[in-house]
């Protein structure tokens, strides 16, 4: 009886053995895959004409369905290398395109910056036009440049570059050059950093917010906008009183009066047309 129980254990443990073996072998199939045929058929040619990818066959699984060679003849790939190696070419890319992006965000910073200078400089308004059309090759780029022009303008001395800024936006606009969602994008992006800044450059902001205003480049829902973005209620008074004042002064004060009434009555009740 014992010798019988001593070969039933040796059977179990060989069982288990090949149960192990299979699985082994499965796990490496999953990890590894192959791909096309190195098989040269026509050697004096100097030139393989396998397939390009091994089909196991329902025949004979170690052979290819397509051109029936055995699967050793066929390139060997490790997919977790493979999975690694493409991760690492990812990471690279990725590397790559932020790099590129952070220089070229860079490049058009100085760009603008040399525009806006040359223009306060030379208060030359068709050869502002010109760069900005030939160096801002992309529309994307405009509302930044509306966004550092309103900060070099209100920064520069000796005053008034603001009211010349608002000319040249202007400007821009009747060219086609800008477009009104560009401006207005431009002065919203300006507004959120309003609040770190100096009482009084909110003054000025009303003032070149009034100006296009007036000339129509900018409407009273991109207005709204504007205010939405100015969280503290000081600066958004002082917004409203400086473009306000500006408005005051136009022909189509009465065209607009309306409308400031309905749109500014919820910002400030105390000051109204």
């Amino acid at each position: 009886m014992e010798r019988w129980r001593n070969i039933g254990r040796i059977f179990r443990k060989l069982e288990e053995r090949e149960r192990e073996r299979n699985q082994r072998i499965n796990i490496n199939m999953e990890a590894v895959k192959y791909a096309e045929c190195r098989k040269s058929h026509l050697r004096y040619l100097g030139w393989a004409d396998g397939c390009q990818e091994y089909n196991e066959s329902t025949s004979s699984p170690l052979n290819c369905e397509i051109c029936g060679c055995h699967r050793n003849f066929h390139r060997k790939v490790e997919v977790a290398a493979a999975a690694a190696e493409a991760v690492t070419k990812k990471r690279h890319t990725n590397s790559r395109n932020s790099t590129a992006s952070a220089n070229n965000k860079l490049m058009v910073k100085r760009k603008i910056t040399s525009i806006l200078d040359e223009f306060f400089t030379n208060k030359v308004l068709e050869e502002t036009l010109q760069r900005v059309d030939q160096e801002l090759e992309s529309p994307e780029y405009h509302p930044r440049f509306v966004r550092e022009g309103i900060s070099v303008a209100i920064k520069k001395r000796p005053p008034h570059c603001h009211n010349q800024f608002s000319l040249l936006i202007e400007y821009l606009f009747d060219r086609g050059v800008v477009s009104a969602e560009d401006i207005g994008r431009g002065c919203i992006l300006y507004a959120t950093s309003l609040c770190d800044l100096y009482i009084g450059t909110a003054d000025i902001f009303g003032e070149i917010i009034g100006n296009l205003l007036l000339a129509r480049v900018l409407n009273l829902k991109v207005f709204n906008k504007i205010l939405a973005k100015v969280g503290d209620k000081s600066y958004k008074e002082a917004l409203i009183i400086a473009a306000m004042k500006i408005v005051k002064t136009g022909d189509e004060m009465e065209a607009l009066a309306e409308e400031f009434r309905v749109a500014l009555s919820a910002c400030s009740s105390s000051h109204c047309f």
